[in-house]
């Protein structure tokens, strides 16, 4: 492809690449160069470690091809469409790029395609500039002979990256890494991330710490029987608002009250919870619901543990449930094979899974409606045809990213617009047009609670990433590596329709931000059922922190119970005879 390069010999070109290897372009180009970095780095403590990196990248290249032009350039035309693709998952997922990525969904087509369905207007333009990236670097290749500099020199300069990359490692990132992801340093993030390559080697941060504590007596084994847990069992229906948030926490939106009111008028007042994951990572709060597991807990792989995790926990929510005699079923928006959740879902106990494809979802972005009118047909069959108490997981999609367009147009609220920024205007009108939606669907469970009455729950998932500067406003630009921030506060609610004499919904008088991985045991505990062994520690963890784990001092107590779930089986994560 780029054998025949006799265009560069006409006297134009040849003149610009003689300019461009001048030694002094080159220093010229470093000023223009570092601002950049500046930009994409948003913090001066970071500057020196970027610089460590490019000298590291400079000398490796150097070294390989003994040309001094080539070397530069490509060191920086690698930085840049590293430092896009980290800008880019930021800006859709809120957190940087990690070299676990390519590992993680680098072969999952349905992740891909979902990527480039929803973020092509971002992906395309980073693709196009990788392209040109390696398209330059080899012109300037082919137009450099080789220095007189030899191996030697270039040996030194790796030596003294070597010495330097140490000495700049930022602070923040010696801290915890995982919270260094999510401060948006779109150049230095992914560098930092080959630093966990270590943890598939050798076991990761999480399983050293419970390997330390010592073993503790397994949870009894579940002797529930169906005929056991209650006499008449309420169906339970949970429903995940994808990217939904309260606005009125935010006091800059002025129609943040008066939205708040209109999304609490779908299912009672918004109670405040705080989730895991910001900008993203769905799958994330689903297993955190599930399995009762605070997936913070374990650090950088928090986005990867529908994968990791898959057929390595027991004694989840859904399978409790099944215990008791309810039919399980996950309906999701996704491919079931998306980041593996479909997968995880089945291995932790969901009977049915259904997916985009049952759907016959035409594409991804659909209204609330849509899946919330196929959870009602979905009942109304079941009903018919299975006598079981039903316990249905429903995914919604409509208020998820991007916002640069108005969706389902012919919607018109009244209020509108409820920002003077468009983006932010059509995300919350994106929120009130989704919990119209789920209040449709209250007033049908309502109506028809079933024979054993109706307990309905939904959760705002994670926030947009529309609200970042919102949260940099309140919180600062660190809020992100602050778990139970305002970045992380979400929200709940709790319904009970025609439920048994003597099983009245309990009254939520905190005003404590409920943890979401506490959910699950107050929803057991809502509908009646007697809790497991695990799920009474869960709750007795809940009770002790009063529903926030952050600042409860109870790290010892939540080390003990993950242990005690690695003991009793129900936590697969170390290896045979760690820690006896």
């Amino acid at each position: 492809m780029f054998k025949n390069l006799s265009f560069m010999r006409t006297g134009a070109i040849s003149a610009l690449f003689r300019l461009l290897q001048h030694p002094l372009t080159m220093l010229a180009a470093m000023v223009p160069g570092f601002a950049l970095v500046y930009q994409l780095e948003n913090n001066l403590p970071s500057l020196p470690f970027a610089a460590a990196i490019l000298l590291a990248l400079f000398a490796l290249l150097f070294t390989v091809s003994r040309r001094v032009a080539f070397s530069f350039y490509t060191t920086w035309l690698i930085t840049v469409v590293i430092s896009a693709i980290s800008l880019v998952k930021y800006k859709t997922k809120g957190f940087s790029a990690h070299f676990y990525d390519v590992v993680f969904s680098g072969s999952d087509k349905a992740a891909l395609r979902f990527l480039f369905s929803e973020y092509g207007a971002y992906i395309f333009p980073v693709l196009a500039t990788a392209v040109l990236a390696v398209v330059v670097g080899t012109l300037f290749f082919r137009s450099e002979k080789p220095g007189h500099a030899g191996l030697r020199t270039g040996l030194a300069m790796v030596l003294v990256s070597a010495i330097a990359l140490p000495l700049t490692y930022p602070k923040e990132a010696s801290f915890h890494r995982y919270f260094y992801y999510l401060q948006g340093r779109h150049m230095t993030a992914a560098f930092v991330s080959l630093l966990d390559i270590e943890y598939l080697l050798r076991g990761n941060v999480l399983e050293h710490e419970l390997a330390q504590v010592p073993p503790q007596a397994p949870f009894s084994a579940p002797k529930l029987a169906a005929r056991q847990c209650a006499e008449k069992q309420p169906d339970i229906f949970v429903v995940l608002g994808e990217s939904q948030v309260d606005p009125a926490i935010f006091p800059q939106l002025k129609s943040g009250a008066k939205v708040s009111a209109l999304m609490g008028q779908a299912n009672g007042s918004l109670k405040p919870m705080t989730v895991e994951s910001f900008g993203g990572g769905t799958w994330v709060s689903t297993l955190s619901l599930m399995t009762g597991l605070p997936a913070n807990a374990f650090g950088w792989r928090q986005p990867y543990l529908t994968v990791e995790l898959e057929g390595k926990v027991r004694e989840a929510l859904p399978e409790v449930l099944a215990r008791c005699g309810y039919r399980t079923v996950a309906q999701l928006p996704m491919e079931k094979s998306f980041v593996n959740e479909g997968h995880f879902l089945q291995s932790i106990g969901f009977e049915d899974v259904i997916d985009k494809g049952d759907l016959r979802a035409p594409h991804y972005h659909m209204r609330d409606d849509f899946y919330l009118d196929a959870a009602e047909r979905f009942i109304e069959q079941h009903r018919r045809e299975d006598g079981r108490p039903l316990f249905m997981y429903v995914q919604t999609m409509f208020a998820h990213s991007p916002y640069d367009h108005r969706a389902e147009p012919q919607i018109v609220l009244e209020g509108e617009p409820f920002d003077n920024d468009p983006a932010v205007a059509e995300y919350l009108r994106r929120m009130v047009i989704a919990r119209q939606a789920l209040g449709d669907f209250v007033a049908a469970r309502k109506a028809d609670a079933g024979p054993n009455g109706t307990l309905v729950a939904d959760f705002g998932d994670h926030q947009s990433l529309v609200t970042k500067p919102l949260v940099d406003e309140l919180a600062g630009q660190g809020a992100l590596a602050e778990p139970g921030s305002i970045a992380y506060r979400t929200f709940y609610t709790l319904q009970g329709f025609g439920l048994p004499v003597g099983l009245s919904l309990r009254r939520d008088v905190s005003t404590k931000p409920l943890d979401l991985h506490f959910f699950g045991s107050r929803i057991l505990a809502q509908a009646g059922l007697p809790l497991s062994p695990l799920w009474q520690d869960i709750a007795r963890l809940d009770a002790i922190c009063g529903g926030a784990l952050l600042g409860c001092e109870a790290d010892e107590a939540l080390k003990i119970n993950l242990r005690r779930r690695v003991d009793s089986g129900m936590l697969n994560i170390l290896s045979a005879g760690a820690g006896s």
